[in-house]
């Protein structure tokens, strides 16, 4: 699963353990129907290992379309960007248009964690290899162009390679924010979480600190913010429950794990009901 729009899911699989998700389907299980995507122009093998693929799902609100961007990295390297439009019915090459870095850490924890606001999508990239310098890397949905965010001046640099310090880019009531977490890795350690939320979208001077508390003897993967704006963790090592004012897993804004776990919203609609190439089961 990657992830769920207005009651259309987007799901990948591969048929074998050499061709890297060459499956892609947007599936509405509310009316029953789904519709195949067709094979993306570029294929790679997983028999190589550093070939790496990711697919992230989003909706233009300004022309009612829904689009499925995927990314393929090697080593790294940037390979190949394609997005597919339903309302297109194709895909499209956009690899000249994406950053150089943007494939670096795309393999790597917490680097492959995203967020969508405004219709864009967000992840937080290293500019260069082994590098310490950071910036949030967009994509416009509705333009499929790519931007860049700038972080908050305390939490541009980190140390390589992310030992005691990891930053995961989230969703805080409708604003971009970003979770650090220090001391993560260090046995008998306590971590602290401080939760940064650029409250003016696309405004530096916006980013707030909004509140910092720490946690001991866990080890926790944000999973984004419940409908309450609760913020919402699973605890890896855990030897009670958490204290308040973590949460247990529900409803919520979306965000996935480098697990593979999701928590977001899901809302019945009626998404591909007229749709020619939807198949009904």
């Amino acid at each position: 699963m990657v992830q769920t729009r207005n009651g259309l899911i987007c799901l990948t699989c591969s048929k074998d353990d050499d061709i890297a998700a060459t499956d892609i389907f947007l599936w509405n299980p509310s009316i029953r129907r789904y519709v195949v995507l067709p094979r993306p122009n570029f294929i790679v093998y997983l028999k190589n290992y550093y070939n790496i693929v990711r697919h992230y799902f989003g909706y233009d609100s300004h022309t009612n379309d829904y689009k499925v961007l995927r990314c393929v990295s090697n080593h790294s390297t940037l390979v190949a960007v394609e997005i597919y439009s339903l309302a297109r019915g194709s895909w499209k090459t956009l690899t000249a248009s994406a950053p150089a870095y943007f494939g670096l850490g795309a393999a790597t924890w917490p680097f492959f964690y995203w967020t969508v606001v405004n219709d864009a999508l967000h992840w937080v990239r290293v500019r260069e290899r082994r590098g310490k310098d950071l910036v949030i890397v967009s994509f416009d949905i509705s333009t499929e162009l790519f931007g860049e965010i700038m972080m908050p001046q305390g939490v541009r640099k980190i140390d390589y390679p992310y030992v005691d310090c990891n930053i995961w880019i989230s969703k805080h009531k409708g604003s971009v924010a970003l979770l650090e977490c220090s001391n993560m890795f260090i046995e008998s350690s306590e971590t602290q979480f401080h939760l940064w939320v650029m409250e003016e979208y696309g405004v530096v001077e916006s980013w707030t600190k909004l509140y910092t508390y720490s946690m001991a003897e866990y080890f926790l993967f944000s999973l984004g913010f419940n409908i309450s704006h609760e913020h919402v963790f699973m605890p890896d090592i855990r030897k009670t429950l958490p204290p308040p004012p973590l949460k247990s897993l529900g409803n919520g804004e979306s965000q996935k794990t480098h697990r593979g776990d999701i928590m977001d919203f899901f809302v019945e609609s009626l998404v591909l009901l007229g749709h020619p190439n939807a198949i009904s089961y």
